[in-house]
């Protein structure tokens, strides 16, 4: 072979087939040939050029997809291969469905009398699949439910072959389906599956593999008890549970918060003599931690030490992050001082700790002699910790010249970096200081993100700003940042503090368009803005699309309209409004109950006001000045 040779096409015999088979497609049922659009007044060549350049795009693609088709449906023949009927296989344009053509002398001249593109592209089709199998097997069967095929497909096939007489579906079938739907959340068809097998009879075989295979199915689509049953089904079957059962149970538990239970198994799995591992106790460590049960998370730690297995940096990580929400500060800085080698993510958790504690200073202290004794790089999430706490503490002119000082650092700052000082100092009101950092971002390559155009679109709302708030909204999609809640509720805020109510509904209902769902937040504010209008009825009409939508009213709802329904003079109303409250277990607040008061000796029921304050000092044990004098 010469060098040139490597740079020409090998003949079509020397081919893979589904090479040949796309280039016959292909000979069929050429591509259309590249034109040329006509030029009209005004149009320039670029224009054409950009046009003629678009279509070898696609034309390129087109090819592309077609041997990404065939591809897929020479590695499904190769799939099915052990079958004793010989099968070809192919996959249509979308690769999710399965063509099975039967090879036999008497399907051949119908093969050669379709297009290969129509061979290629032919969806599945249950019943060519029948025709070719006079009975299916359920090796076959499994081989089948491994291919790329839907659920609904899955099922018609299991259905199919489980109609068959003489037929009866293996463990092994019912394990591939179970993994299927389990990994696409169907758990509705896997307990019917798990019904049928039990009504059909089909154990597990007495081995510990196929017990622990289950097993981890059945944890995987959230059956943990069924999996914790099969534990104890396993002793009448002569199998001894090992350390992958344990393990796989464990981390089910743990997961699922249910750490008593994980803590049993754990003891069991020691009493049966099986040997954990430190995934084992990082599980269980994790689990305890998410439930604050920080110390014995801590004595879990010890008894690994004792048994001779090391902490990782993910038991010292969780256990560091349990310590810091728990507010454990110090027991955390004593634990890290115990850590060999701890790396920049434990020194970050503990500095990110003090810092959300409120102990800026002490945050300050570690950093600054972690890095001069030489065992802590910072790196970028270091420092963003730093300039959140000297933001946090209104500290924004060293937050600023901490973030300058990074470069120097071998750092450069992120997105983070920024957003954190613009949401600052829009916060302390200083817009054009924001958007100056928004400038600097821009020369860097860096686009401010959803959380950036919020900090600046709640800062702008809130000085009265609203007509630039809604310009940057309008540019949020153009740079790619799609709007969230907190976008619309800033927005909707500021539209009605300028009395600009039909905006403010309009502006409601865009974010339903926009796929994003009003919160109580939301609908506070609109209500609210109403009532002040003495918009009774809107606000209403607005609490009846609130409850429709699934949203809670709080307790700043219920107080609103009842302030307004007694001053529109409906005092009995008001009073079903406070019951209501009352009895959905929120606490009766005394602005509530003195309105409540002060409206029924408004309109002459003194007994009624005089029993409803005897109830609520006895029930709310609420009661104030203004009460007692307003009878």
């Amino acid at each position: 072979m010469n060098f040139l040779s490597c740079f020409i096409a090998p003949p079509v015999s020397h081919l893979p087939p589904w090479h040949r088979r796309v280039k016959a497609c292909h000979a069929q049922n050429p591509l259309p040939p590249l034109e040329s659009p006509s030029v009209g007044p005004g149009q320039s060549k670029s224009l054409i050029l950009k046009h003629q350049r678009l279509r070898v795009s696609n034309r390129l693609q087109t090819a592309e997809d077609m041997l990404k088709r065939a591809k897929l449906g020479h590695c499904i023949f190769k799939k099915l291969h052990p079958f004793p009927n010989a099968l070809a296989v192919s996959s249509n344009a979308y690769g999710s469905r399965v063509s099975f053509v039967h090879n036999s002398a008497n399907s051949s001249h119908e093969a050669k009398s379709e297009t290969e593109w129509e061979r290629l592209l032919k969806p599945f089709d249950l019943e060519e699949l029948r025709r070719s199998f006079n009975k299916i097997t359920p090796f076959q069967l499994n081989k089948l439910l491994q291919l790329p095929l839907d659920v609904h497909t899955l099922m018609d096939l299991f259905q199919w072959a489980g109609s068959q007489k003489g037929y009866r579906h293996t463990f092994d079938v019912y394990y591939n389906l179970i993994d299927k739907f389990g990994s696409v959340k169907e758990f509705k068809v896997i307990d019917t599956l798990l019904l049928q097998m039990k009504a059909e009879g089909i154990g597990i075989s007495p081995t510990v593999f196929t017990f622990a295979r289950v097993m981890k199915a059945l944890c995987t689509v959230n059956e943990v008890d069924s999996a914790c049953s099969l534990l104890r089904d396993m002793t009448k079957h002569g199998c001894v549970p090992n350390s992958i059962v344990y393990q796989t149970l464990i981390h089910a538990l743990s997961m699922a918060s249910r750490v008593n239970d994980a803590l049993k198994l754990l003891e069991e799995m020691f009493l049966m003599g099986c040997t954990p591992d430190v995934n084992t106790f990082n599980d269980v460590i994790i689990g305890l931690c998410r439930v604050d049960r920080i110390q014995e998370a801590t004595k879990l730690v010890d008894r690994m030490l004792v048994r001779g297995f090391a902490p990782d940096d993910i038991t010292y990580g969780v256990l560091l992050g349990g310590l810091c929400r728990m507010g454990q500060l110090d027991e955390a800085r004593l634990l890290l001082k115990k850590v060999p080698n701890p790396n920049a993510v434990l020194f970050n958790t503990l500095i990110n700790g003090y810092v959300s504690n409120g102990r800026f200073e002490e945050a300050k202290v570690l950093f600054d002699e972690s890095v001069a004794c030489g065992g802590f790089k910072p790196d970028i999430y270091s420092y963003n910790i730093l300039i959140h706490g000297l933001c946090k503490k209104g500290l924004l002119s060293s937050a600023r010249r901490v973030a300058d000082e990074i470069l120097l650092k071998d750092c450069k700052p992120n997105v983070v970096t920024y957003t954190i000082l613009i949401d600052g100092f829009c916060k302390k009101g200083r817009i054009g200081e924001a958007r100056d950092i928004i400038h600097e971002m821009s020369s860097k390559g860096l686009c401010l993100n959803t959380v950036g155009y919020n900090c600046l679109i709640s800062a702008l709302c809130r000085d009265g700003q609203v007509d630039e708030a809604l310009e940057l909204f309008g540019n949020m999609p153009d740079k790619g940042c799609k709007p969230d809640i907190f976008t619309f509720n800033s927005l909707i805020h500021g539209l009605t503090k300028t009395d600009k109510m039909d905006e403010a509904l309009q502006m409601y209902r865009d974010m339903f368009l926009d796929g994003v769902i009003a919160n109580t937040v939301t609908y506070n504010t609109l209500i609210h803005a109403f009532l002040r209008k003495r918009g009774t009825h809107e606000a209403f009409k607005l609490v009846n699309d609130m409850l429709f939508r699934g949203c809670h009213l709080d307790e700043f709802t219920y107080t609103g309209l009842i302030k307004a329904l007694c001053k529109d003079g409906e005092v009995e109303k008001a009073l079903g409004l406070f019951e209501e409250m009352f009895s959905k277990g929120m606490n009766a607040n005394n602005l509530s109950c003195n309105i409540l008061i002060s409206s029924l000796c408004r309109v002459g029921k003194i007994q009624t006001a005089l029993e409803f304050l005897r109830e609520m000092h006895h029930n709310w044990s609420v009661q104030d000045a203004e009460s007692a004098g307003s009878i």
